[in-house]
């Protein structure tokens, strides 16, 4: 069996359609003996989703939590309405670092 070090498209229960806290994505990932653990909700605006406060509040979230290294971000889906913003023009966030990983139409941006 392969081993896996890392997980980096994971969400907690504020994206309307996982089932983990945070807390319990770490410990999971901690018994599964992960070294990096990325966690990102679903955009503003995606049904069943958090509010826009939750992103902004992403800052006071431990980047090493309990003993893991963890990554924090959104998942942006591409629809025509965003096609003419960029991330942060959605996010409108103040001085947050980025990086930026495409999937199948689908982006993640790491805060």
């Amino acid at each position: 069996m392969e081993k896996y070090e890392l997980d980096v498209h994971t969400h907690t229960i504020a994206s309307g359609h996982a089932y983990s806290t945070i807390s319990e994505l770490v410990a999971e990932a901690k018994n599964k003996e992960l070294k990096l653990l990325g966690i990102v909700e679903h955009d503003v605006g995606i049904p069943g989703t958090c509010d826009p406060i939750y992103f902004k509040n992403y800052h006071v979230v431990p980047r090493n939590f309990n003993g893991l290294d963890l990554i924090l971000g959104i998942e942006i889906n591409i629809n025509p309405e965003r096609l003419n913003k960029t991330p942060m023009q959605l996010l409108k966030p103040s001085k947050i670092p980025i990086l930026v990983s495409l999937f199948i139409l689908t982006m993640v941006i790491v805060l």
